[in-house]
């Protein structure tokens, strides 16, 4: 891949109506998608920085459409997660742990496929070009990414987009700064 693009942002990738404070705090998320040569497929992985609220398991939705390929918690195979449950039927991961509420956790998801909302790509018709574009507000990033769209959950956000030689990448980004 010749396009490497890395952004860094302070703002919520996508919110989803307010129904209530998660049980974990997200912190951070650090993101790599990987655009294939041909098509929409993207191959993507997302390491997530918690700030756990309980014992509970994390509760990560995804699109269904996408292949969940390997769940690493804190580096490690989840070994209280079985590989078959990997291609579940539902929109959501379920990831087990051993920790407590205010321990601190990272979640690492590698999957791949076809995003059916969020991710959009067009084939310019003249040219055969391929454009693709990010629309994941108010509730759409969910659809494409394995994170938490809910407005109470602001975490930091880093993208790498990893991109075919004939593709170029671009990204805006918002920076807030202290007054």
């Amino acid at each position: 891949t010749s396009g490497l693009l890395a952004g860094e942002g302070h703002i919520p990738l996508a919110a989803t109506p307010d129904t209530g404070r998660r049980v974990h705090d997200a912190l951070r998320y650090d993101i790599i998608i990987a655009v294939s040569d041909t098509g929409a497929h993207i191959v993507g992985e997302v390491e997530t920085t918690w700030r756990l609220g309980s014992s509970d398991p994390v509760v990560v939705p995804l699109d269904s459409a996408f292949r969940v390929v390997r769940v690493l918690v804190d580096g490690r195979e989840n070994t209280r997660m079985y590989r078959t449950s990997y291609g579940r039927n539902e929109a959501i991961i379920y990831i087990p742990h051993e920790k407590g509420a205010g321990d601190s956790l990272k979640t690492r998801i590698r999957y791949h496929g076809t995003a059916r909302d969020g991710l959009a790509v067009r084939v310019d018709s003249a040219t055969g070009r391929r454009t693709f574009f990010a629309d994941n507000w108010p509730d759409r990033a969910h659809r494409w990414l394995p994170v938490q769209d809910h407005p109470s959950d602001k975490a930091a956000v880093s993208f790498r987009v990893e991109v075919p030689a004939d593709l170029k990448a671009a990204l805006a980004t918002l920076e807030k700064s202290a007054v």
